[in-house]
């Protein structure tokens, strides 16, 4: 074999292992990665009010909360029940919307029953002063809710 082939066999695979060496070396460190967006809370929210509010009027603007809430729940059982309502009266803070203390007098009651309906007809009727502040078609709305909701 001539000299020129015998330089090749042997320049080739030292050639061939270069890039491969040039490889091994440890990469740059990358910055992490950061991904901000927008939460799509406020559009939900949005939403979620225009659903289940009318159209506000000059003379009958939407119902607001000028005190406390405080959160009462019933038809469960009560460890369940303070879990609940330790995490409304959370969320409500997240919100700014000032939470009443231990003793407060229940002002948005959850309440898990068989026929709500027919519980919200007698609770009115026990408990007339509950609903003073709510027109007709506000009270039948409520009755009306989504299906297994009543709001």
């Amino acid at each position: 074999m001539p000299c020129k082939t015998y330089a090749a066999l042997i320049v080739s695979p030292l050639l061939l292992s270069m890039p491969l060496a040039a490889q091994e070396t440890t990469p740059d460190p990358i910055d992490d990665i950061v991904v901000e967006g927008v939460r799509e809370r406020e559009q939900a929210v949005e939403t979620m009010t225009r659903a289940i509010t009318r159209r506000a009027r000059y003379d009958k603007p939407i119902s607001k909360f000028y005190s406390q809430v405080c959160f009462g729940v019933m038809g469960m059982k009560a460890d369940y029940a303070r879990t609940l309502i330790a995490r409304m009266e959370e969320t409500a803070r997240e919100i700014d919307v000032p939470v009443g203390g231990d003793g407060c007098l229940v002002n948005v009651l959850v309440a898990f029953v068989r026929d709500g309906a027919k519980n919200l007809d007698d609770l009115r009727e026990a408990e007339p002063k509950l609903f003073a502040t709510l027109r007709d078609y506000e009270y039948e709305r409520i009755k009306l809710g989504n299906g297994a909701v009543q709001a």
